[in-house]
């Protein structure tokens, strides 16, 4: 046993009695009705209309994940069928720019006269790139979902689910959750129905960017998942002759994590970006940024192959409370270090910080388990940071030269003193129990009515108890071997109707 597993027996024998009593779910509609409307959201559709009418050129700010871009593309998109011309976007690429509306941005829009911006998926601790604006005569909406700093920028107003009174199911909304929130508020007001499709992107974002599956966020993605093929616009058609889909719940799952993973790759210069001109072009033009996009995507999981290899062979000591890796022999490339960290927290289960130099600093990218609440750890040293931010469980931070070794010996003070909270979240929470003859279709059936899994909305774990390797070994297939003649207690993720993905097991004596 590499964790400690957290199950108590319940008193029903059938699996699927167990996991409904151990995971109910509620449902929520989540719409922008008057009690149930973001903070700001109003405001900010107001000054968005009013440079609308005045043909007055705005551009909206996004990031270069898949929130970001699918953010951007549900607000351009939409501003678009609104018939506006005056509409521009710029999309941040993480390899050549700080976080954050930065001085090249800035410059940018002093450049071309704009004089609204509307931030999307970030902005929320921009205050100096929101100070600059301001003395340009830039009004900056900021609509966002990372937690607040202390303090608030300057703005026009904000949207950010963060913010005090937001209905508790609406709070932890991806950046396309709450653009498609300001979307369908802005389609009730000006009477102009949006895309049905951006149901889907709002979902792909909401996967892509972690945040926990449940209220609003939950019923959004299983809408899109369960509608994929009727809601689609020409982008999903031309993705689903490209990418294999199916009906089955797992393949429409499968094809929106593919869609996200391509729109990381599209990284360009200037505030340009390869997945969103893919998301604007006509369906001739399609074909084209695809292949641009396929390519990337391509070379990424090629990378991200070595990157796990080179991990497996670099494991933290067992007794070790988080895992930080200095990577001054740059093994892991720029764009993998969030994959770096995410996977060595999930497969470790601790906090794990992959640090990179990039132009003349040093960055980070952090994972955590609910044992070490990132921002909170960073914020212990924000006197040694440039900037810093992000959520509890996923987070980063730039470093101010020299600083290194004194963050170090700051954060291991600090992990040390939650150290019984860190080491009491390296379990395994066991959803039910089950043997060979319970896995059938009424289960399937359950483990599809709880997809799509995330945070807070964690895949089913399931024990097998006292069974012979040789058993297991016949009638599934596992990632694990298994000796014929040793009985075990496995502990697994049930992947299908046949295969196990076991996460820990022990020999029975």
């Amino acid at each position: 046993m590499r964790f400690h597993w957290d199950w108590t027996p319940l008193p029903q024998q059938d699996p699927v009695e167990q996991l409904r009593l151990r995971r109910p779910l509620e449902e929520h509609s989540g719409g922008s009705s008057e009690d149930e409307t973001l903070a700001g959201i109003d405001e900010a559709i107001d000054r968005i209309v009013c440079a609308l009418q005045s043909k007055e050129p705005l551009i909206i700010y996004g990031d270069d994940d898949p929130d970001g871009i699918c953010s951007t593309y549900i607000l351009f998109d939409y501003l678009q069928k609104l018939g506006s011309q005056h509409h521009y976007y710029y999309i941040r690429n993480r390899l050549h720019e700080p976080h954050g509306l930065h001085p090249g941005f800035v410059e940018h829009v002093r450049q071309r006269g704009f004089k609204l911006v509307v931030t999307v998926d970030g902005g929320s601790s921009s205050f100096e790139g929101i100070a600059r604006l301001n003395e340009l005569g830039v009004d900056t909406i900021i609509t966002d979902h990372h937690l607040l700093p202390d303090g608030l920028p300057d703005a026009y107003t904000m949207v950010n689910p963060q913010c005090e009174g937001t209905p508790a199911h609406l709070k932890h909304l991806a950046g396309a959750g709450v653009v498609w929130q300001l979307v369908q508020r802005m389609a009730e007001k000006l009477q102009v129905k949006p895309d049905p499709a951006y149901v889907i992107w709002a979902a792909i974002g909401t996967l892509a960017d972690k945040v926990p599956l449940v209220g609003y966020n939950r019923t959004l993605c299983q809408e899109a998942i369960e509608n994929l093929f009727v809601l689609a616009d020409a982008t999903l058609k031309h993705l689903f002759n490209a990418l294999y889909v199916t009906c089955e719940t797992t393949s429409r799952i499968h094809f929106m994590q593919q869609t996200y993973k391509l729109l990381s790759s599209g990284r360009a210069d200037n505030g340009e970006n390869i997945a969103m001109s893919f998301l604007l072009a006509t369906k001739v033009e399609k074909g084209r940024y695809f292949r641009r996009l396929l390519s990337g995507k391509q070379i990424y999981d090629e990378q991200a192959s070595r990157v796990v290899e080179y991990l497996r062979q670099h494991p933290p000591n067992p007794e070790d409370a988080y895992y930080l890796l200095h990577d001054e022999d740059d093994e892991i490339p720029q764009l993998l270090c969030s994959f770096a960290a995410a996977y060595m927290t999930g497969t470790q289960k601790i906090p794990a910080l992959v640090i990179k130099h990039r132009r003349g600093v040093l960055v980070c990218e952090a994972r955590s388990t609910d044992g070490l609440h990132l921002v909170d750890a960073f914020h212990a040293c924000r006197d040694m940071m440039s900037d810093y931010g992000g959520h509890a469980r996923a987070a980063g931070f730039t470093l101010l030269p020299g600083r290194l070794d004194e963050f170090k010996e700051r954060f291991h003070r600090h992990v040390e003193a939650h150290r019984v909270q860190i080491i009491a979240h390296r379990r395994i929470e066991i959803d039910a129990e089950v043997q060979p003859k319970d896995i059938n279709d009424d289960l399937l059936r359950e483990l599809n009515r709880l997809k799509p899994f995330g945070n807070n909305n964690p895949e089913p774990v399931f024990i097998m108890r006292d069974v012979r390797g040789g058993i297991v070994r016949e009638v599934f297939q596992t990632d694990k071997m298994l000796e014929q003649g040793t009985r075990y207690d496995i502990v697994f993720h049930l992947r299908g109707d046949d295969f196990l993905h076991i996460l820990d097991y022990q020999e029975i004596q």
